[in-house]
């Protein structure tokens, strides 16, 4: 609960880890400023932290502050290079910032890193769409149902969209 992240805090105020989880639990809360700030202090507490770097850009997309995302998932990406849902989520900010090639180059990374990535395969068809490649976006929405043939949205959005 938020109140044992409090007293954590209060009792071990450099360990970043205290800052991170309590942090998630604000972000589950919705309260984004809030989990922000939280994700802010584990970073300071220790730079090298990807995860909190790649949690604060998912806090900052949540606030629509898609270009500081980006350079917050860029940081995380620094640290771990090969973390497929960094990429991933990085593709997304940049899809919504209508940055689509270079959004499709994130999504090509997360699946290069981990190519049973279904929601990875949704989300490059998608941006596909964007470009107006509806062949290979409808390729990669077959792939994403391939891997997941529960996947609702890469049927319905997917069939919408080419």
């Amino acid at each position: 609960s938020l109140a044992s992240y409090d007293q954590a805090v209060a009792l071990n105020p450099a360990d970043p880890s205290v800052h991170y989880n309590r942090g998630t639990v604000l972000r589950q809360l919705e309260r984004a400023t809030d989990a922000l700030a939280s994700f802010d202090r584990a970073i300071a507490a220790n730079p090298q932290f990807a995860r909190a770097h790649a949690a604060r850009a998912e806090v900052l997309g949540s606030l629509n502050r898609l270009t500081e995302a980006v350079e917050s998932y860029d940081r995380a990406l620094a640290l771990e290079p090969g973390d497929a849902t960094t990429h991933n989520n990085r593709g997304a900010a940049l899809q919504a910032l209508k940055t689509f090639d270079q959004a499709l180059a994130s999504y090509d990374r997360a699946l290069a890193a981990h190519p049973g990535y279904a929601e990875a395969h949704f989300n490059r068809g998608a941006v596909l769409a964007d470009l107006r490649d509806y062949a290979g976006a409808l390729a990669s929405y077959d792939r994403a149902l391939t891997l997941k043939p529960d996947f609702a949205d890469a049927y319905k959005i997917g069939r919408a969209h080419v």
